[in-house]
């Protein structure tokens, strides 16, 4: 079957009642759109949000940060993989596909093989050049998402959620918000990579992945046209792995350079810690991004509408902080 555009999956697509229970909202949209210049209005500022576009500019600001290049024959072959070897697979079935992939995709092609050695190569050397400095693991994205979904389809997951479970008493396990959070803490664990195979077992199942590729490949198409010179720009993003307590995370939406709104990132989950100091760290945050964030992205003409994720991350030192107001 050919693969559709997502422009054609756009006009193609019918509403209908949903069973799942929750969704992902930073997923690309794929309704409301009526013609095909709304459909590249979106595709432009969903690059513009990119992170090549923000990170020099809050380098002192966010996490340290590395690229190793994705070209667009990258691109295209992440898409077929997904497409041939993962969409509308249950998640069950999911890491048995896991196992084969590479084998299956490169069999009987020298081609795809001289490919998959090239882009592990690629990012080996990058790896390492990056664990050189930060031993602790990586997280690695690409320049609009992470593969935030493929953590469930690993078989170590289960097993880092009971691990984190045992911390908690026997009656404190039946608790469902304590579940709740252990699944969160297991599945942003899982986001920890230390080589190659990591990244790429967590890419090319990925429907982010597969969407924000597929978003991409079909701008660079559309500009193209008009710009025969014009570079494909994604690219992996390495950056050090760093525990994040799964109530300390916040997202802000920004419209004027002004923050409007925050909101608890991991919002299934109840923390007593958060609900006792929301107001210390709506103050801490909002100061934060007015005296360190805003003045950066407004002298450097950055979109002036937009969302942006916070987080307090040194854990020794996080409920210091909220007491103090710092």
């Amino acid at each position: 079957m050919a693969q559709q555009s997502l422009a054609e999956q756009l006009q193609n697509i019918k509403l209908k009642p949903s069973k799942d229970k929750t969704k992902d909202f930073s997923d690309p949209k794929l309704a409301g759109f009526t013609t095909t210049s709304e459909i590249e209005t979106y595709q432009n500022n969903a690059l513009k949000a990119n992170i090549e576009e923000w990170q020099t500019i809050l380098q002192n600001e966010t996490f340290p940060t590395s690229y190793c290049p994705i070209s667009y024959e990258d691109a295209t072959y992440f898409l077929e993989i997904y497409d041939v070897y993962f969409k509308n697979l249950q998640p069950e079935h999911i890491w048995e596909r896991l196992l084969n992939w590479r084998q299956n995709f490169t069999d009987k092609s020298s081609n795809k093989l001289d490919w998959l050695n090239g882009i592990c190569l690629r990012l080996d050397n990058s790896v390492n050049e990056f664990k050189q400095s930060f031993t602790n693991g990586l997280f690695v994205k690409t320049s609009s998402r992470s593969a935030k979904d493929a953590p469930v389809y690993q078989k170590k997951f289960m097993d880092s959620y009971k691990q984190e479970l045992s911390k908690y008493s026997v009656e404190e396990q039946k608790i469902e918000n304590n579940q709740i959070i252990c699944l969160l803490t297991a599945a942003f664990n899982g986001l920890k990579v230390n080589n190659v195979d990591d990244i790429l077992n967590q890419f090319v199942c990925s429907e982010r992945i597969y969407q924000d590729m597929l978003l991409a490949t079909e701008a660079y198409d559309r500009r193209k046209s008009v710009d025969v010179n014009l570079e494909f720009r994604e690219n992996f993003v390495l950056r050090p792995f760093i525990q994040i307590d799964v109530d300390m995370e916040y997202r802000g939406f920004v419209y004027d350079y002004k923050l409007t709104a925050l909101s608890q990132y991991n919002y299934l989950l109840y923390s007593k810690r958060l609900n006792e100091n929301k107001e210390k760290i709506e103050k801490f945050i909002l100061q934060y991004y007015i005296t360190r964030v805003k003045p950066k992205l407004e002298s450097n003409n950055y979109l002036k509408h937009f969302i942006i994720d916070f987080a307090l991350c040194e854990k020794k030192n996080i409920d210091k902080n909220i007491e103090n107001g710092e």
